[in-house]
């Protein structure tokens, strides 16, 4: 997730995230990133239904997201937020 990270492109980087799911429903890890993507984003509701997906898929490496992760102070102002609903749950 590092190169959308430099650039800021969150929104790009959720509708990436968001088709990797649909199609690769049992992976976790990309539901993890979708979760990051879309908490960075704003999006709380949505990154809590991916982080929790991903934690049921691989309770032993990703822990579920909650608004009040650190992570939900971004400071990209430029950013719009496209909330939607993860794909596969």
């Amino acid at each position: 997730m590092a190169i959308w990270n430099r650039s800021g492109w969150w929104a790009v980087a959720a509708e990436h995230y968001q088709a990797m799911t649909y199609r690769f429903s049992d992976i976790a890890s990309g539901w993890n990133n979708l979760a990051e993507a879309r908490l960075t984003q704003g999006c709380f509701e949505a990154a809590k239904v991916a982080s929790i997906t991903a934690n049921w898929l691989a309770p032993d490496h990703f822990f579920v997201i909650t608004p009040e992760f650190p992570a939900t102070q971004s400071s990209d102002a430029s950013m719009t937020c496209n909330c939607l609903a993860p794909a596969a749950y």
